[in-house]
């Protein structure tokens, strides 16, 4: 007979996804989309290796956050940071390749807390896409690694932005304390980080539902 305590050391460090698949990590939703080798690994090593993410989320509304994420980096999920303890690109013995994902929060966050990130997307509203905008940095001032504001650009997920009229594509250069409304929700800047070696280059927000 196992005790609760046993059935808790028994509980999984890690959550390993496979490519093409999704799952549970916290409160959220992940999936893999890509597992891509830069360079391309030597008998299986893996320094170099990124991995694009897609964090889906319920509450307190729809949210799909896609990040480009290497080995040893932090994941902003719905309860905190998750750190990205392995990714295995695809090979002969692992032929879709998956990402390892700590199953505890290096940092307790909150459902509220958002974020957008370098070469990434945050998606809000949906889960129809016709309801949904798509969120994402142009550029950062001065520059990524000491970033002390961020322009940023929303327009509707439903069209390719070639086919949207510019008037239909908002733009908002925006520094810490900062608010935007996008689709059904307010924004607050909470943080805004340069690239480290634990996570690209970010901004944190503060989701509130409605205008």
């Amino acid at each position: 007979m196992s005790s609760s305590s046993d059935q808790q050391q028994a509980a999984p460090a890690e959550v390993e996804i496979l490519r093409g698949r999704a799952g549970v990590v916290g409160r959220s939703r992940v999936g893999v989309s890509a597992i891509v080798a830069t360079p391309p690994p030597f008998q299986g090593a893996l320094p170099g290796a990124r991995a694009t993410l897609i964090e889906m989320r319920d509450a307190p509304m729809h949210l799909e956050s896609t990040l480009v994420v290497s080995e040893k980096m932090l994941l902003p999920l719905a309860d905190g940071l998750h750190r990205v303890s392995k990714l295995a690109t695809p090979s002969e013995t692992d032929r879709q390749g998956h990402v390892a994902i700590d199953a505890e929060a290096a940092r307790a966050g909150s459902p509220r807390d958002v974020f957008v990130s370098d070469d990434g997307r945050l998606r809000i509203g949906g889960p129809e896409v016709k309801a949904a905008y798509d969120l994402r940095v142009l550029a950062w001032t001065p520059d990524k690694h000491a970033p002390q504001s961020a322009t940023l650009e929303w327009l509707s997920a439903a069209f390719p932005r070639e086919s949207l009229p510019p008037q239909q594509i908002r733009q908002q250069a925006v520094k810490v304390g900062d608010r935007l409304q996008v689709g059904g929700a307010t924004l607050t800047v909470k943080a805004i980080e340069g690239q480290t070696q634990e996570h690209p280059a970010w901004i944190e927000f503060e989701l509130s539902p409605g205008s």
